[in-house]
Order: C-alpha cells, then sequence, then structure tokens
C-alpha cells in the first residue's frame, strides 16, 4: 500500500480505546483511507481483546515498538493515551488509571495533543439565543478549548477534528426554524438572524457517521408553551442521532413571549449546563462512561 494511506488504531480491549477507535475509523472514512488495528500484549497466554472488533494485527512484545514498526506507511497513529493499567487477577480491583489525553503521530513523531475541543453552533433571531450560546460556551471553557460561531459562520462542513459539537436555535412550531419561519420573525422585527440559512440547513449538510464527536443540543422556547412537546433542540437530537453521532445532553432555555427576553435565571442555567457538558466530556476521556458508572451504582 501506498505510503500515507493507512490509519493505525491502537486497541487494547478495554473501553478506554473506545474514543481513539471513533476518532481512527472517522479520519479513515473522511480521508477515503484504510483503518488497521493493533493490538501489542506483553502477558504470556494473553491474546486478542475481548471487543466487537478483531484486530488487524496482533502483536507480542513492547508497545511502543510494537505500534510505531506498523505506523510507518500511516498517515496517522491514534492510541487511547492512557496509563497502564493492572490486569484484573482472581477478582481483585484493579487501579483507576489517573487523568489522560490522547496521543496521536502525524509521521513526524509522537506528540500529546491539545486539550479536548468544543464547537457551539447557534442560530439566533431576537438575541436570546445567542445569549444562551455565549452562556454556555463560557461553561464549556472550564475544561475545554470553545470555539463559538453564529451559524451562517459555522464551518461546513465540519473538517478540523473536534471532541463536542453543541447546536442551538429558537424553536418555530414546536421545531427548528425553516426559511419560512424565518422571515416571519424577520417581518415581527428580529435583527439577528438570516432568511437563507439555520440550523436546519447547517445541519443537512453533515455527512453520516460513525463519527468521533460527541454532540449537544438546546433551544430557546416560549416559556408558556415549555409543556407542549416539540421543541428545536428534540429535533436536532434526532437528526444527529440519524447521521451517527452520540447525543450526550438536550436542554430547553425560556424567554418571554416570542421575542423575548429570557426569563430570569436562564443565562445561569445555560453556563450550569455548559460546565455540566463539560465535566461529561472530562468523564469520558478517562473511561467513565455513564453504563461504567450506572453499574458501580447497582
Amino acid at each position: 500500500m501506498t505510503s500515507g494511506h493507512v490509519v493505525v488504531v491502537g486497541v487494547d480491549g478495554t473501553d478506554d480505546d473506545r474514543r481513539a477507535l471513533r476518532y481512527g475509523l472517522s479520519e479513515a472514512r473522511r480521508k477515503g483511507q484504510q483503518l488497521r488495528l493493533v493490538h501489542v500484549w506483553r502477558d504470556p497466554g494473553f491474546a486478542a481483546p475481548r471487543r466487537p472488533y478483531t484486530p488487524s494485527v496482533l502483536v507480542h512484545g513492547q508497545t511502543v515498538t510494537g505500534l510505531l514498526a506498523h505506523q510507518l506507511d500511516a498517515s496517522r497513529l491514534v492510541l487511547g493515551g492512557r496509563r497502564h493499567r493492572p490486569p484484573r487477577r482472581f477478582g481483585g480491583s484493579a487501579r483507576r488509571p489517573g487523568p489522560r489525553r490522547r496521543l496521536c503521530s502525524g509521521g513526524d513523531g509522537m506528540r500529546e495533543e491539545s486539550p479536548m475541543k468544543a464547537l457551539v453552533v447557534y442560530e439566533s433571531m431576537f438575541g436570546n439565543t445567542e445569549e444562551v450560546a455565549r452562556a454556555v460556551a463560557h461553561g464549556l471553557a472550564d475544561r475545554l478549548e470553545v470555539e463559538l460561531r453564529d451559524v451562517s459562520e459555522a464551518p461546513y462542513p465540519v473538517s478540523e477534528f473536534l471532541d463536542l459539537i453543541v447546536v442551538g436555535g429558537p424553536t418555530h412550531a414546536f421545531s427548528m426554524t425553516k426559511p419560512a419561519t424565518r422571515t416571519e420573525a424577520i417581518r415581527q422585527g428580529a435583527e439577528h438572524g438570516h432568511e437563507e440559512v439555520g440550523l436546519r440547513e447547517w445541519l443537512a449538510g453533515l455527512p453520516r457517521g460513525p463519527h468521533s464527536e460527541m454532540v449537544a443540543t438546546f433551544d430557546t422556547r416560549a416559556e408558556q408553551v415549555k409543556h407542549l412537546p416539540g421543541s428545536a433542540a428534540r429535533r436536532a437530537s434526532r437528526l444527529f442521532d440519524r447521521l451517527g453521532y452520540e447525543l450526550i445532553g438536550r436542554e430547553s432555555f425560556y424567554v418571554s413571549g416570542s421575542s423575548g427576553p429570557l426569563e430570569p435565571g436562564e443565562l445561569g442555567r445555560a453556563e450550569a449546563w455548559g460546565r455540566h457538558l463539560a465535566m461529561e466530556m472530562a468523564l469520558r476521556s478517562v473511561g467513565e462512561t455513564p453504563a461504567r458508572r450506572a453499574g458501580r451504582r447497582r
């Protein structure tokens, strides 16, 4: 195979390699390259990881040496980056790994990647959703690098590797906006929106998965109809699901009437929700998935 036309992912059979595998698969699909899963083991008698997939290559020896040997013709080497965890023996408990970051190589040596990154994309007609988006981004910034974009300026399609995509927009007719509803909002005095493009159109341009990014959705809606079904956040989450993304959060924030302002306390709640999302991403980055946490509570 031509050099640089394969993505190599190191897998070890634990939940900690999940993000590395998803990222590697997403990169391989995006670049039209082959995916090679490499598993290296040192313990005698230990073979393939117990996972729903089978490694392309099984290597016995030192982990770094084995992985780098299969990176020579690769465009990218992706590792989970966790600390070594002693094997569980005879029912004994294993130590929890310490904080980790992804390790990645692009052919010029191993390096530690930057902290997790989030993209917040918002659509706003009367300015309320923009205020909420800024508050959410402020909460996310506790633990993540955050980029905030109006939907008219958002990357299309998303090409940079991200850990989290958060999208939000106003609820029109119990769903996301459409050109007709945006035109009507502008007729009623909205000064912040765009007739041509909204979240609905931006989401329609995203490719089908699998995807390495987690997603979360939010919306603004009139407080008077908060108990009625249907919202922009709900509709956006369904579209993300069809595209192969994993949802980690969905929330609604409330305004007075159709044009606002925001109800008291909503900006504080939005910032708190952003911090919650950041914490969820931090937990997942060290293998603390919701299923694992739920298992310990049983």
